[in-house]
């Protein structure tokens, strides 16, 4: 804020330019006509601009929220003390409002961090949802998409693997990298690992799996220096998370075992994707859903 800027006009279009409003909601919330007012906008803006609302209900019945009962009634009942019919009324049901909206409850949660992470992969989603054009001029990308999201199955929350199959320098990785950017917001991790077949010759059969390891945990927790000292690290961080994982350029069976050995390292809904020229080596690692990648002069035979 500027010196002499008026602090509601700043908080005003503050809300108004924002894409996610978090309003953690307590029993002294309502003792702020600052904290209502501001309600009192973002509701507003939700019904008028589309601005998605996560309510936090912090140690505080829902039920007291919504008809201004208890501990919260009372403070609410105080703050309304002098003001108008109109503006006790847009208070009231802006509270209603908000507390039939989906958010989360501390007193569900053991340990508030959990609960923490939890809403920033929610606002991470919301500010990744524009869509990426990078491969709008790329031939044929729109069938390569809808012939895979229908092989990924997405509405099941099975972990389901799926390859992706073709040629040197037909596309793959290309065709990966576009998917992965369309479906990475619908998960709560995600993680590209590009060629992974330079990564795995660099050392011994064993230390190439850590080293693989090590490498997916620290990009996905953005902990570069984290280290790996045993092959059973991935499925005990991963199994009760919900994760888009691509894996590029797959020569070696190896590198699936080290990377995603079975649907029990992940969380229901996980989707692991594959990368290669061989399709024996999918075949050997349990993958049957196999998308087999085709020349560009198909599509335009059949008019893509």
């Amino acid at each position: 804020m500027e010196r002499s800027e008026s602090i509601t006009h700043v908080f005003v279009r503050a809300i108004e330019e924002s894409h996610v409003a978090i309003v953690v909601l307590s029993k002294n919330y309502a003792s702020s006509s600052w904290c209502l007012n501001e309600l009192l906008h973002i509701m507003r803006c939700k019904d008028s601009a589309g601005l998605e609302v996560l309510p936090i209900f912090y140690d505080v019945d829902l039920s007291d929220i919504r008809k201004q009962m208890g501990d919260f009634g009372r403070a609410f009942e105080a703050t309304c003390v002098g003001k108008s019919e109109e503006k006790k009324r847009g208070w009231s049901q802006a509270l209603t409002d908000v507390a039939g909206l989906a958010g989360e409850h501390s007193r569900n949660w053991d340990e508030e961090a959990d609960m923490v992470e939890k809403i920033a992969l929610f606002v991470l989603k919301v500010l990744n949802l524009t869509p990426s054009r990078d491969f709008d001029d790329y031939v044929g990308m729109g069938a390569h998409m809808e012939n895979l999201i229908s092989l990924l199955c997405l509405e099941s929350d099975e972990v389901r693997f799926v390859g992706i199959w073709g040629p040197a320098g037909i596309g793959k990785t290309t065709i990966a990298r576009a998917l992965f950017q369309r479906l990475s917001p619908e998960f709560n991790l995600s993680f590209f690992l590009e060629n992974v077949r330079g990564i795995f010759k660099r050392a011994g059969r064993y230390s190439s799996q850590l080293r693989l390891q090590q490498l997916l945990l620290s990009e996905i927790s953005d902990f570069k220096d984290m280290k790996v000292h045993h092959l059973g690290t991935v499925p005990e961080r991963l199994r009760d998370q919900n994760v888009l994982l691509v894996v590029d350029d797959v020569d070696a069976l190896e590198q699936l075992e080290a990377l995603a050995g079975n649907t029990g390292w992940f969380g229901p809904g996980s989707r692991i994707i594959a990368t290669t020229q061989n399709r024996k080596l999918l075949r050997a690692h349990g993958i049957n859903h196999v998308y087999e990648v085709p020349l560009p002069s198909a599509f335009r035979k059949h008019g893509y």
